[in-house]
């Protein structure tokens, strides 16, 4: 996930690439950015778009519960259209060139996981942390339960 305006990037990796990963990469990326982005935007990947009826779409819904309880508004490109989202295209193949070639060996994918969330924080440029200050105030507080909080303590 990349907030665009700082350019602050979350990442992390996964055995499988099922709506299950899909939406525990939501949960901890809104953990890493201290807060949930007000908009976000997606091509129509099966773990969040059931049918496209464009310009409408049916949302899965596991998706449209997770958007409904951290209050995030999906938006989708056009089909077609891939400078819709080529931001976050364009920076993973950059993180695959920059990090993960040639491919990094661990011990678990969580280790690997965490080494490579802090390369591409090192790699980040610094004129980026002042960005992500700014933007930050502007993400939307994580809900709470009863007993603690959902997963929204920054991690930087």
């Amino acid at each position: 996930m990349r907030l665009m305006h700082s350019g602050r990037d979350f990442v992390r990796l996964y055995d499988r690439q099922d709506q299950i990963a899909f939406l525990d990469g939501h949960v901890r990326a809104f953990a890493h950015f201290g807060g949930v982005p007000r908009r976000i935007v997606y091509d129509n990947l099966k773990p969040a778009v059931r049918h496209v009826h464009f310009p409408r779409r049916q949302i899965t819904e596991r998706f449209e519960a997770l958007a409904s309880h951290y209050g995030f508004e999906p938006c989708f490109a056009r089909p077609g259209a891939g400078h819709d989202n080529g931001g976050v295209e364009s920076r993973r193949k950059g993180i695959w060139l920059q990090v993960l070639t040639p491919i990094p060996r661990g011990d678990s994918l969580a280790a690997l996981s965490a080494w490579l969330q802090r390369e591409v924080d090192r790699f980040a440029p610094a004129r980026l942390e002042e960005r992500f200050l700014a933007e930050a105030g502007l993400l939307g507080r994580c809900p709470t339960s009863r007993s603690r909080r959902a997963g929204c303590s920054r991690s930087r």
